[in-house]
């Protein structure tokens, strides 16, 4: 890091002293220019035979000319530089120099240069930048033209192209027939950008005997075309464009590039003749050319081409994109043709006709929707309603208005309409229709309030839950609206008194309903209504609390249903306790190993088959490796081997460890197809990461303000104080498959911080052993409770640079690492090995 730091500064140092030599050049004026450009140009002038400072001063000087306003005296030394240079060398790094500072008293060099054909495509390329270069340098390069040959007379021809220069035309078509491909190629080019009767007469018959050029010219001459006719219908030639467009497409229907061309070409001429084209381009075989058609119209999508779309669709030349352009332009005039696709067979067309007149018509539209709502034909319903839901503004009131006068069957549509449009304003209006209104109304009341309604709204859902206890539809309908308006509301007060009075003054099935509602509440008033109800309640009432329960947001549910699990017999209760216990005993606070240990005790409290596999289920996404002897058992029972290999492999996935291999040899012989794919990989990688500490417990960030992190590798905190220790709250991050934790995943990570982390190293007897450490920057190293390293240095990360030597006692060793950060990368990684750093046998890598 310091080294990095050390050559920034040089470099910026370097940066700084240039800028200041090259403004010293500057503001010595003439003088100093000449002598830089002496010690370039004359060798005995420099110092020493290398000479790049010179260069980057007299770059750097050219560079600035223009916007120091030095360039005359720049161009007038580089001239004369150029003249005493001897090296071609040194002459071409000067012309390059010059192009940033040539002016009209360049010429006369230039012109010399030019004929020159080492020089020749670094002149071309200062003529052609030249102030009022058409005119200035175009004499020059026309003169030289006849003088060249090769890829000199190619690099003069591309700039008499550039410039626009016409009057060389009739020189530059002769070299169409060239037998230098480079010169041919610059002709093709050049000719396309000259605005004279003979280049255009040459382009026209270039584009018409296209095809018997080879591939490359053939793209060479698209490009040109396509440039031309842009070039032409900038030049007022727009007849010439015309025709030249009509030549070079004819039979290239399928070349979509091409066809898309000649479309924007139309579109810059904008005439009538080209807006029928572009029209017919509305109806291409190729999708990419409707597409271009459909945008290229819309630019400019005047009424005379709004009535040439609307003629073609009168006419049956349908598509797609005509009648989705015909939606935008707001044109009522185009709604006859669209009528008559919507009358049409075509269900897609139908569809978009539909949206695009109602995106004309607005709310001028809604008078059709009671009809488009109950036509049957495919897709009329949903067209029009997705239309509807996209028309800006508020139409709540006009939408209720048209539901109550159409037929009451229409009424859930307009409801469903009302609600995904947030007309929630309209919610006191609706409820009018719950008086007459059959089931599919009432749902779709209930489903509006859910999605839209606020506390207001509260008495009509608790009633529609009473009323609906006879209609199952209806009444999930109400359920399900009543848990979403009490998500919406949120603050558990405002909703809850309500809830618990309709739930006491209530039938059993309302009751049940009333119920759920708990689950969205998630607090403890709530959870004790459930637990009244499932000491008093009906049966009914009781499955309704107890399926509340398995399903509550947190572990707080866990004690009640194990207790019911356990003294319940065999039944639907029984297996929603177990069932609910299983889901959350994974979402306790406690170590993972603990969260096992009840598993396990689950495991007891199975009556059936299918409560056993639910736990070996669990077990394999338990994270710990304890779990791996019950599943090693479970995969010699007939009921559960399938699971168990299955929950293996998913263990094994997760921990990367020895201690997993038994137990994947025995379950790959139970597994096929993907699963076992998934089992020889887990091996691979467990393979591959012997003696990786691939998981740790990482515990909070320290800091102290003031501290450095140096300080604070020697600041003893919680996690290695035995006092202190048990009050710390761990966390399980996982590392990268090298081995390396990133710590800068954590939470509020920085710089000058600090942090512990640790893991459990078992083995099954006493034995000498390795640590193999690596960190980014500091770290200190404990072995159950003795430190074995501290190193409190700004360092890079390097694999297992630290080599630890230590007898591992029999059974459970902590490792604890202390991490400290400067900045940059933070790290840390470690490997356990036997002491000549072979792999340990039997070792096991785990969390406490």
């Amino acid at each position: 890091m310091k080294k990095l730091t050390i050559a920034a500064i040089a470099v910026l140092t370097g940066c700084i002293l240039f800028g200041d030599v090259v403004d010293d050049v500057i503001k010595g004026g003439e003088p100093a220019l000449r002598e830089c450009c002496a010690k370039l140009v004359d060798a005995s002038a420099r110092a020493d035979a290398d000479d790049t400072e010179t260069r980057m001063v007299l770059h750097g000087i050219c560079v600035q000319a223009r916007t120091r306003k030095v360039e005359s005296m720049v161009e007038k030394v580089l001239l004369d530089a150029l003249k005493n240079a001897k090296e071609p060398e040194v002459k071409a790094f000067l012309l390059e120099q010059l192009y940033y500072a040539a002016g009209s008293a360049s010429v006369p060099a230039l012109s010399e240069m030019l004929l020159q054909p080492e020089y020749c495509d670094a002149v071309c390329r200062i003529l052609v930048y030249l102030p009022d270069a058409p005119r200035v340098s175009g004499p020059v390069l026309a003169s030289a033209l006849s003088r060249m040959e090769g890829v000199s007379r190619s690099s003069i021809i591309q700039a008499l192209g550039e410039l626009g220069v016409s009057e060389s035309a009739e020189a530059i078509v002769r070299d169409l027939d060239s037998k230098e491909s480079k010169v041919r190629w610059a002709a093709i080019q050049a000719l396309g950008r000259l605005d004279h009767p003979t280049a255009k007469k040459a382009v026209t018959g270039l584009a018409g005997k296209r095809g018997i050029a080879s591939k490359y010219e053939q793209l060479v001459i698209d490009g040109v075309v396509g440039e031309a006719m842009k070039n032409w219908v900038l030049w007022g030639d727009k007849q010439g464009a015309m025709a030249l467009g009509r030549t070079w497409k004819q039979g290239r229907d399928k070349d979509i590039a091409v066809q898309c061309s000649f479309l924007e070409m139309c579109e810059r001429i904008g005439d009538a003749e080209s807006d029928q084209l572009l029209v017919a381009g509305l109806a291409h075989q190729e999708l990419r050319v409707r597409l271009s058609a459909s945008r290229l119209l819309a630019k400019n999508f005047n009424a005379a081409r709004q009535k040439l779309v609307c003629d073609a669709l009168m006419g049956g030349k349908i598509t797609l994109e005509s009648i989705e352009l015909l939606g935008k332009c707001g044109n009522s005039e185009a709604v006859p043709a669209l009528d008559r696709i919507i009358a049409s067979d075509d269900a897609a067309n139908r569809s978009a006709a539909i949206g695009s007149v109602v995106r004309i018509l607005g709310k001028d539209s809604l008078s059709r929707l009671a009809g488009w709502l109950s036509d049957q034909r495919e897709g009329v319903s949903d067209a029009a309603t997705n239309a509807v839901v996209a028309l800006p503004g508020s139409l709540g009131p006009e939408l209720v208005n048209l539901a109550d006068k159409s037929d009451v069957s229409l009424r859930p549509a307009f409801l469903s309409i009302l609600e995904r449009r947030v007309e929630s304003g309209i919610l006191g209006s609706v409820q009018a229709f719950a008086k007459d209104g059959d089931s599919a109304t009432l749902q779709a009341l209930c489903k509006l309030h859910g999605a839209l309604g606020d506390v207001e709204a509260l008495p009509f859902m608790l009633e529609q839950v009473k009323l609906s206890v006879e209609d199952k539809d209806w009444s999930t309908a109400a359920e399900r609206g009543l848990l979403a308006l009490c998500r919406r509301i949120g603050d558990f007060k405002l909703y809850w008194p309500q809830v618990k009075a309709s739930y006491e003054a209530g039938v059993d099935a309302v009751k049940s309903s009333l119920l759920k509602v708990a689950g969205v509440a998630g607090t403890k008033e709530a959870f004790a209504l459930l637990e009244e109800a499932w000491r008093s309640g009906a049966s009914s009432v009781k499955e309704s609390s107890l399926r509340v329960m398995a399903d509550w947001r947190d572990s707080s549910a866990l004690p009640k249903l194990r207790e019911i699990a356990q003294t319940e017999p065999v039944g639907v209760n029984q297996i929603l306790a177990f069932r609910g216990c299983i889901r959350l005993i994974p979402m306790q606070s406690k170590p993972s190993a603990e969260k096992v240990d009840d598993l396990l005790g689950m495991m007891d409290l199975a009556k059936r088959v299918e409560e056993r596999r639910l736990v070996i289920g669990a077990l394999g996404s338990s994270q710990d490796g304890k779990a791996l002897a019950t599943l090693t058992a479970a995969l010699d029972d007939d009921g559960l081997k399938s699971d168990a290999a299955l929950a293996v492999v998913v263990l094994s996935e997760h921990l990367r460890s020895l201690e997993c291999v038994p137990a994947l040899r025995k379950a790959m012989p139970l597994l096929s197809g993907a699963q076992l794919d998934r089992a020889k990989a887990a091996m691979a990688v467990i393979a591959d990461n012997a003696g990786k500490i691939m998981r740790w417990q990482v515990s909070p960030i320290y800091r102290q303000e003031g501290k450095s992190y140096h300080d604070l590798q020697n600041t003893p905190f919680a996690p290695e104080m035995p006092a202190e220790a048990a009050s710390v709250i761990w966390k399980e991050y996982g590392c990268d498959k090298s081995g390396k934790l990133d710590l800068h995943k954590m939470p509020d990570a920085g710089s000058n911080v600090t942090v512990y982390a640790r893991c459990v190293l078992r083995v099954p007897q006493a034995t000498k052993a390795m640590i193999l450490v690596g960190s980014d920057d500091a770290v200190k190293v404990w072995l159950n409770g003795t430190q074995l390293e501290d190193v409190n240095v700004p360092r890079a990360y390097k694999a297992y640079d630290d080599k630890l030597p230590v007898e591992l006692k029999q059974g459970d060793n902590e490792l604890l690492c202390k991490i400290g950060q400067g900045g940059g990368q933070w790290v840390i990684g470690a490997k356990v090995v036997a002491q000549d750093e072979s792999p340990l046998e039997n070792l096991v890598i785990t969390l406490k």
